[in-house]
């Protein structure tokens, strides 16, 4: 007749491609706003607005990953994050040979990497 479940009912299996899915919202806009940059010939490269993409994606996945308390990918997503975020500082400052936002930036990363090992790792 009825019997129990042998498996956690779950409304959503793969919570992952959740995950990448709105991740992958920012790439439509972004190669939409590229495409329409391109095809009007603004005074502006518009490759710039693919590698802006990148850390919104990433914090996108960032967040999503905070909630499920996945740390190896909190690592990978925010180290990706904080780098991609320094690339976008510099292509929007315009000084591709400025490296002060990288001298800035590291010891933030860092120190956070450092928190998130206080946090998330010691406790095991």
């Amino acid at each position: 007749m009825i019997s129990k479940r042998k498996q956690r009912f779950s409304l959503f299996k793969h919570r992952y491609l959740l995950a990448y899915f709105y991740a992958s919202i920012a790439w439509l806009i972004a190669g939409t706003t590229f495409g329409i940059l391109s095809i009007l010939k603004v005074d502006y490269p518009a490759w710039h607005v693919l590698i802006y993409a990148i850390p919104v994606s990433s914090l996108v996945l960032l967040w999503f990953f905070f909630f499920w308390r996945q740390i190896k990918y909190i690592f990978l997503y925010f180290t990706l994050f904080q780098w991609s975020l320094a690339l976008s500082i510099t292509l929007l400052i315009g000084d591709i040979y400025n490296y002060w936002v990288y001298i800035i930036i590291l010891p933030i990363y860092l120190f956070i990497l450092f928190m998130l090992y206080v946090i998330y790792i010691r406790k095991r």
